[in-house]
């Protein structure tokens, strides 16, 4: 190792604590046998058990089911996997918050349903729906820990279309998609199964929806099935794990927030609802000050990019917010005395070794 720079992983943040309920792998298993694969070999690859694919009550961590997706999709070369596994996946099979969706009485309720319940069944790092005079705005992003969100990404837009389809079930000229992911091989599927307007490589997941679609009513939807739903995800809302040590908790809201990165000790206390030298002391009783914490965080999720991801050098560079991939270059010397490309050879070959 060269220079003064000496790293030692301490925070280590745990991309398993980013979870979703496993009945959203409900439908791979016969999917899978369809297309003439065995599940159960790429699931235990994922670290998964196909026995919990149907249990709505159960979490997994976001990055298995990732993983498992990008496992089929990588072996029958198909990079819209994702899109047509959401395609077929019904929306009733996610319990309360499924049918919550399905019986709001209108896509404007439905929206602000889903803004504030979607946690109780997926970890996002941010969720908003803005209404303006346009139509409405919803958007997700997931943590940057998730090293392969191609196929969730967008699985995720597919069935949070299929759930709310019934208030445009046979023009979806009023909506527009911006996708996180890039760009796939051919787009052909997004226009067909989505609708005609996507975009991709967008800071989020966001689905445009035209003013003139928000308010009409579904005379089918079940109101009094909407409220006891509404009210069975409140309940359920309050069950959702939170971290109570300091570190992940600044760890958590770093890598959830868009601006993670530049947010100040000062922000971090005020997210965190409580006062900068409360926050400098606690981290302290850990041994770490608010800087070294943020370049412990980055250090860690510049490995598990460059181990676990396919990115380029330039757009994990980008990931970790450096001005330019030079900088990013001698973060990673300063610390290890490689080249970023040489650190996911290193990488690499201590995960082919376990």
């Amino acid at each position: 190792m060269s220079g003064e720079f000496s790293y030692v992983s301490m925070v280590n943040p745990q991309v398993d604590s980013f979870e979703l309920t496993a009945n959203f792998a409900r439908d791979l298993p016969k999917l899978a046998q369809e297309m003439g694969l065995d599940i159960s070999s790429f699931a235990k690859a994922a670290g998964l058990d196909p026995a919990q694919f149907d249990d709505v009550s159960t979490r997994i961590p976001i990055e298995s089911f990732t993983r498992l997706l990008s496992g089929i999709a990588s072996l029958v070369d198909d990079d819209t996997f994702g899109l047509r596994y959401g395609a077929i996946y019904r929306p009733g099979g996610i319990g309360p918050f499924g049918y919550g969706m399905m019986n709001a009485p209108t896509l404007r309720q439905a929206l602000k349903f889903a803004a504030r319940f979607m946690r109780v069944n997926i970890d996002l790092a941010s969720m908003t729906v803005k209404f303006d005079d346009e139509g409405a705005h919803c958007s997700w992003t997931y943590s940057r820990l998730v090293t392969q969100p191609e196929h969730l990404c967008d699985y995720g837009v597919m069935i949070f279309l299929n759930a709310l389809s019934r208030f445009f079930p046979n023009d979806r000229s009023g909506i527009r998609v911006d996708l996180s992911r890039s760009r796939p091989r051919s787009i052909a599927a997004h226009k067909a199964l989505m609708c005609r307007d996507v975009r991709f490589e967008s800071s989020a997941n966001t689905v445009h929806f035209s003013s003139n679609l928000l308010d009409h009513m579904d005379l089918n939807a079940d109101e009094r099935l909407f409220k006891v739903m509404h009210d069975h995800c409140e309940t359920l809302l309050l069950g959702v794990r939170r971290s109570v040590d300091i570190v992940s908790q600044v760890s958590d809201l770093v890598l959830e927030s868009p601006d993670g990165w530049d947010l100040s000790l000062a922000q971090v206390a005020e997210h965190l609802g409580c006062a900068p030298r409360t926050l400098q002391r606690r981290l302290r009783e850990r041994g770490l000050g608010f800087s070294q914490l943020l370049t412990q965080i980055r250090h860690d999720l510049s490995d598990r990019l460059l181990r676990d991801s396919t990115l380029s050098i330039a757009l994990i560079s980008n990931q970790l917010h450096f001005s330019a991939p030079s900088a990013y270059t001698r973060f990673v010397k300063r610390a290890y005395g490689q080249s970023p490309r040489e650190r996911r050879v290193v990488l690499r070959g201590q995960l082919v070794s376990l």
